[in-house]
């Protein structure tokens, strides 16, 4: 029988589980397409995304920033760094009205969308400011004996 995945609150801003599933019930807004939730993470080198605003999860899911990033992703397949920071300079203000002006949008020109299935638990993980998913799967956690 596979284990579910272990329930860990966040406690540190490297170590933070996020399961899609309950974005809805906590009123969380979010994208869904081909029953897949639209997770926004910052991969490249220098400032994290959610990673850097812990205390703002739903910078995850948000429709708003989503879209943005879905529509500018098609429209640059291989961005340069100029358009990096045009984006960047696009979504700064925005995050800010959603997310209060203590969100540093730092990350902003380096997002990328990951549609994930609702109820994966998930770490975002940041090494230097470059942040990666890792899925919690029976393969991939122990837990500790009790």
């Amino acid at each position: 029988m596979p284990r579910k995945p272990p329930s860990m609150p966040p406690t540190t801003r490297n170590d933070t589980v996020t399961v899609a599933s309950t974005l809805k019930e906590a009123g969380m807004p979010h994208v869904k397409r081909k029953g897949k939730v639209a997770v926004l993470y910052s991969p490249g080198y220098g400032a994290g995304w959610y990673s850097w605003n812990t205390s703002h999860p739903e910078c995850l899911y948000h429709p708003d920033i989503v879209k943005r990033v879905w529509e500018w992703n098609k429209t640059y397949v291989v961005p340069s760094y100029d358009d990096r920071m045009a984006l960047q300079e696009e979504l700064t203000p925005v995050a800010k009205a959603l997310f209060g002006d203590d969100f540093y949008a730092g990350g902003a020109g380096q997002l990328t969308i990951r549609w994930m299935d609702p109820g994966t638990a998930f770490l975002v993980d940041d090494y230097d400011g470059s942040e990666s998913i890792t899925v919690y799967s029976p393969e991939h956690y122990l837990i500790v004996p009790s």
